[in-house]
């Protein structure tokens, strides 16, 4: 069998193959295009969106929430953004109630440091000596009370040097032991290396008077405090230490209680201090008491080294 096929009928359907050809790749080619921008706006509208929500957290508006309408990674991005505006949302609550409990707790301890019965007792004090003719003890009580007032009333930073702190707690141990004559005597003993580092105002005044009303004057013979400060492992120690009537476990463990019940920055003597030191320097910080009874009572307060 033999077949036979003629050049012009091949040439004459070339074209029609040609133009077939253009015809059919055009067609391809829109509906890749359509498919490909009805993908692309689908997949980013939701990142838009998202967009346009994090411009308006940017400005301060934390009560947006983008809805999850799948379960792709768009709706998983969107769920993290829930979460973490959700998030910054309580820690500046959070911050706003911390900011708010140490301002309160700044202002008692500022109200609390002269306290109106130490003031008629020192003024009284100053009046029986000035009668009994003691111009000495007068001149020296009077001194130790208007720095003790200054440092108290002065304004500033928060956070002063140790030897700030230092000045002032001798200031109010001088006029404590002319008060208390023959009732106690006391030493400062603080390394020299932490002078120039940070603590907070008058945290060691609330730590002495305790030691002195009750630890000291409920003895019968004269008691001593010590006041020391060493550079340790996890920061600073500054301890207050007297040989007075001391507290029992049960004592302790009832002090603990009332700490740990208390609401935030009420007080002000020793769970004041606490409060205030672990507002300020994180929760690993703050007080630590120890004592046996007849022994006497070790106060130590922990703080980070600040230059």
């Amino acid at each position: 069998m033999i077949g036979v096929t003629y050049p012009d009928e091949l040439v004459g359907n070339k074209g029609e193959i040609r133009t077939t050809s253009i015809l059919v790749g055009v067609a391809f080619l829109i509906v890749a295009l359509s498919i490909s921008v009805f993908l692309s706006f689908r997949l980013t509208k939701p990142i838009k969106r998202l967009e346009s929500l994090m411009k308006k957290v940017e400005k301060g508006d934390f009560d947006l929430r983008v809805e999850v309408e799948s379960t792709d990674e768009i709706g998983k991005l969107s769920r993290s953004f829930n979460l973490m505006i959700g998030k910054i949302k309580d820690l500046m609550g959070q911050i706003v109630e911390e900011q708010e409990m140490k301002r309160i707790s700044e202002l008692k301890a500022m109200q609390a440091q002269i306290h109106p019965h130490f003031l008629y007792n020192t003024l009284d004090s100053i009046i029986w000596m000035a009668e009994m003719g003691k111009m000495a003890d007068v001149v020296k009580m009077t001194g130790a009370l208007a720095k003790l007032f200054r440092s108290s009333i002065s304004k500033g930073d928060e956070l002063v040097p140790i030897e700030v702190e230092l000045e002032h707690i001798q200031n109010y141990l001088t006029i404590q032991k002319i008060r208390y004559k023959n009732k106690f005597t006391y030493d400062i003993d603080v390394d020299p290396d932490i002078l120039s580092c940070k603590t907070l105002k008058i945290v060691l005044q609330p730590l002495v008077e305790n030691a002195i009303y009750h630890g000291l004057k409920q003895q019968a013979v004269i008691g001593h405090i010590s006041v020391t400060g060493r550079r340790e492992e996890d920061g600073i120690a500054l301890r207050v230490i007297d040989d007075g009537v001391g507290m029992n476990e049960e004592q302790l463990q009832s002090l603990a209680e009332k700490w740990r019940h208390a609401e935030g920055g009420k007080g002000v003597g020793l769970q004041n201090v606490n409060h205030r030191i672990r507002l300020y320097f994180g929760e690993i910080y703050g007080l630590r008491i120890e004592s046996e009874p007849e022994e006497g009572t070790t106060v130590t307060l922990r703080l980070p080294e600040i230059r």
